[in-house]
């Protein structure tokens, strides 16, 4: 074991791992921590150190630097030594992951339960090419559940990103929802957490649990039948509400005899699923993604161990290509983002997108048009406020000035509309009508002996909280819900943060730069393959095109 060094923080377990050489004593890796980034090695024969030094062992570069310094001091093959130090930054990286200072001292006894044991997969054993990876886990879910293009892009692009969170400040969560049961909630859920980072299901879960599990662990929690608990829980729903900005997601408790004041983390990715729909303010935080149930001659193939072990291999590779690829990795990453999401939506597709990038193929097209139409802002009829602006500003074409009675009688006259029967069963009333307009600001005058509003103002205040739908640039996608129809893409990306000739994604690295007029190229192996792309069950002819275009 090494021992600390004077200035070090924290230090590491006694880890080691063994090279055989022949005849003589094996060669012995050890590791300590110095902080997150820098990491002191020693390889040692016996007593006797043969090479020790600082690195990150995170970054694949200064790992393949360290072994090119073992080969000239032990004649090693370079690859056998950097599965070596692949094997010590998975160690490394669960030890920073855990929070932990060493084996457990406290072996408590009569607790119910059982123990929590959430640790990072064993990162793959090759190199990983992000979007084999991805197309693999698209390909994987449309096997098992019956789900759209840009359904299935959220879904693969989210599990992608609990592997990355490390490297982003926002972390918006994937809704899952459903009219009704038997829609693939579950399946979904399940095949998710199975290539998850991290991934903690549960199918209920308490506030005081919640704040603390994420503060010792920073799993990826998967909430099943949250549409049993969530209703209602205002302290979870704002714990929901508070997780998704890293620099605000935290919360303060009084622990311990002296209840002393401590601040626990609920940031990180969470996946909500339930029947119907969540509360707006866990919505505007989220990717929603809308399942239905299969339909008569729509064939799936049913959920097995073989699936989910499938999908845990899935996982391996997302984390070996994040592990060796971190560094790459901007925080604040600006890529394009289609001008119809708002902040809110922009900022938790954000990671989502730099992750599309960073594949390259089809995928940066391909995220977009799922932000477009998972994401694109339109009118929120979930709130009443809203709605009524909305349905308000409809109601007043070709009128300068209403008073509240008239505007009433209009919006009651809707038999359709909530207006109808707003007042307990009663269309809505001129006093409910004043007091949803003071809301937003807007006052009524006194005009010719009555008091009236300006339609102008409600135009106005409609524009600024309900934009017309008709104003969504968003593309048209196919809506072919079968899993073994052949999605297809071709065309422009849509208002993507200007022309789409010119946009790049300089959050990469110069060796990785990719531009979104030949659909996000990386490298010349993909130059060229404009043509229509083949995705999901399309995938060999995708294949085929990559093929002809080297």
């Amino acid at each position: 074991m090494i021992r600390p060094a004077s200035h070090e923080h924290m230090s590491g377990p006694a880890e080691g791992t063994t090279v055989s050489d022949g005849a003589q004593a094996p060669l012995v890796f050890a590791w300590s921590v110095l902080s997150s980034t820098r990491h002191v090695v020693e390889l040692s024969r016996g007593d006797t150190v043969i090479y020790s030094d600082t690195l990150n062992l995170l970054s694949a570069k200064h790992r393949e630097r360290f072994a090119a310094a073992l080969h000239a001091k032990t004649k090693e093959p370079p690859a056998r030594l950097q599965a070596q130090l692949l094997r010590l930054a998975n160690e490394v990286h669960r030890y920073l992951a855990s929070g932990d200072d060493g084996p457990s001292a406290d072996k408590r006894q009569g607790l119910q339960g059982t123990a929590l044991e959430i640790t990072p997969p064993e990162p793959w054993s090759q190199p990983v090419e992000l979007i084999d990876a991805l197309n693999d886990f698209a390909d994987l879910l449309r096997r098992h559940v019956v789900m759209g293009q840009a359904e299935t892009v959220a879904c693969v692009l989210w599990t992608a990103f609990t592997h990355a969170v490390d490297s982003f400040d926002v972390a918006g969560y994937l809704v899952v929802q459903s009219p009704t049961r038997r829609c693939g909630k579950t399946t979904l859920a399940r095949l998710s957490a199975a290539a998850a980072c991290k991934p903690l299901y549960a199918a209920s879960v308490a506030p005081a649990a919640l704040f603390r599990v994420i503060e010792k662990a920073k799993p990826a929690f998967f909430l099943d039948e949250c549409d049993a608990y969530l209703a209602g829980n205002e302290e979870l729903r704002g714990l929901l509400n508070a997780g998704v900005t890293r620099d605000e997601a935290y919360v303060v408790r009084c622990v311990g005899d002296d209840f002393e004041p401590r601040k626990f983390s609920v940031f990180g990715p969470k996946l909500l699923a339930g029947i119907g729909r969540l509360p707006p303010t866990v919505e505007d935080r989220a990717f929603i993604v809308r399942l239905q149930r299969r339909a008569k001659g729509e064939k799936i193939d049913r959920l097995t161990r073989a699936s989910l072990a499938q999908a845990g291999e899935i996982g391996r590779r997302f984390y070996r290509w994040y592990l060796d690829h971190r560094g790459e990795i901007q925080a604040d990453a600006d890529p394009p983002i289609p001008e119809s999401l708002n902040d809110r939506q922009g900022d938790v597709w954000r990671p989502l997108l730099v992750l599309a990038d960073a594949a390259g193929g089809p995928w940066p097209e391909l995220a977009r048009r799922a932000a477009v139409a998972l994401s694109a802002e339109g009118v929120d009829t979930d709130e009443l406020p809203i709605r009524f602006l909305a349905d308000a500003a409809a109601a007043l074409q070709g009128y300068d000035e209403i008073s509240a009675a008239d505007l009433a009688e209009r919006l009651g006259a809707d038999v359709e509309s909530p207006w109808a029967t707003y007042a307990r069963g009663k269309p809505i009333s001129p006093e409910q009508v004043g007091r949803l307009l003071g809301r937003f600001g807007i006052k009524p005058t006194k005009r010719h002996g009555r008091r009236t509003y300006e339609v102008g103002e409600i135009a106005a205040a409609c524009e600024r909280y309900c934009p017309k739908t008709g104003e969504v640039t968003a593309p048209t996608a196919p809506d072919d819900p079968s899993p073994n129809a052949a999605m297809t893409y071709e065309g422009a990306v849509g208002a993507v943060g200007g022309s789409k000739a010119e946009a790049t994604a300089p959050h990469l690295s110069p060796n990785a730069a990719m531009s979104y007029g030949d659909g996000g190229s990386r490298g010349s192996k993909w130059q060229g393959v404009r043509q229509e792309k083949r995705l999901f069950d399309g995938l060999d002819g995708l294949a085929s095109a990559m093929e002809g275009a080297k």
